[in-house]
């Protein structure tokens, strides 16, 4: 009974908060809580009646061809990609990014200040924003603040990619939302996995329905800390309920091969310039670096920016080459930095 009686009061809030952030864009604390303990009692069902009622709101254009760096994607090819990240929960395009991208990436990511991410093991990083040195890091991860990356040409090059945005609207069901733009190094610091670092069992859910594209711009091996993810895991229970019932939390190795098969635990060791494709309400993590160092770009794409409320202020203020004219165009994708 008394189950039932928190679920209806999470439906309740949820429905509250839902108008709240009609009328304001911002998502009440108690409402994005409460979509949280509802995936937790239905395992998914919540959010995915939700995904259909935003589907209706927001329908997908009629996308039949696009290219761009995943390939030339004509409807075959999407119609495979989709089912593929329906049923697995990812899909891997290496080499996808052309060398002399990756090149500048990488260049901009060591000369560009960032902001040291706190770790089990260094609770109190440096202040402020420093450069990386690869010879010296001085923490695990280093945050890139997405007001800069969003206004570099590269970065804008990416976010109107019309490969990328015609697979996330596919996949959504709905006209895409970009609302996250990440750029990280994960450098050496312990073997142990770091909470802090994502490097434990987790899942996602800051919004209603997601899909990121996680971009190596270092090549990764074994030892440089590789993205790992449970395939499956993003479906309709695919995470059991003994998990769930743990809260929204982190999880052990031992809790995840209690429950899945070793052949369902994907480690993706690539070169740099490949792309991930990924449902992370899917279990993921990402590896302990143990030799070199990891960059990653990461783009989030929902179908609604109902959720987690950003915790930074972040704008397009400057516009390069179309981007201005692809801004125009798709005001929805970027409502999020405007």
């Amino acid at each position: 009974m008394r189950r039932a009686i928190g679920t209806l009061l999470a439906v309740l809030r949820l429905l509250a908060g839902s108008l709240a952030f009609v009328a304001t864009g911002r998502t009440p604390q108690m409402a994005y809580q409460s979509m949280i303990r509802l995936f937790m009692v239905t395992g998914g069902w919540s959010n995915d009646v939700a995904a259909k009622w935003l589907s209706v709101l927001h329908p997908p254009r009629p996308t039949k061809s696009a290219s761009g760096v995943l390939g030339n994607l004509d409807e075959p090819a999407l119609v495979r990609l989709d089912t593929q990240l329906r049923r697995d929960g990812y899909a891997l395009f290496e080499r996808a990014l052309p060398g002399e991208l990756c090149d500048r990436l990488l260049a901009f990511a060591l000369r560009q200040p960032a902001m040291v991410r706190a770790s089990d093991a260094a609770p109190k990083p440096p202040a402020g924003e420093i450069a990386y040195d690869r010879a010296n890091p001085r923490g695990i991860i280093y945050d890139f603040h997405p007001q800069v990356l969003v206004n570099q040409p590269d970065f804008q090059r990416l976010m109107s990619d019309s490969s990328i945005v015609a697979l996330a609207e596919r996949y959504l069901g709905a006209k895409p939302v970009l609302d996250t733009v990440n750029l990280w190094w994960t450098a050496k610091q312990s073997a142990t996995p770091d909470s802090n670092a994502a490097q434990l069992w987790h899942f996602d859910m800051d919004r209603v329905r997601w899909v990121k594209f996680f971009m190596y711009l270092t090549d990764v091996v074994q030892e440089s800390g590789p993205h790992c993810f449970v395939a499956g895991s993003h479906r309709l229970d695919g995470i059991p309920r003994r998990l769930r019932d743990k809260g929204y939390v982190r999880l052990t190795d031992q809790d995840v091969a209690a429950e899945y098969s070793a052949e369902a635990i994907k480690t993706f060791t690539a070169p740099r310039g490949s792309i991930i494709v990924e449902d992370t309400r899917g279990l993921h993590k990402g590896l302990p670096v143990l030799s070199g160092d990891r960059l990653m770009l990461e783009f989030e794409f929902s179908n609604s920016l109902f959720g987690g409320n950003p915790p930074y202020a972040a704008k397009i203020v400057t516009h390069h080459g179309d981007f201005a004219a692809f801004l125009k165009a798709n005001p929805r994708q970027f409502e999020r930095w405007l």
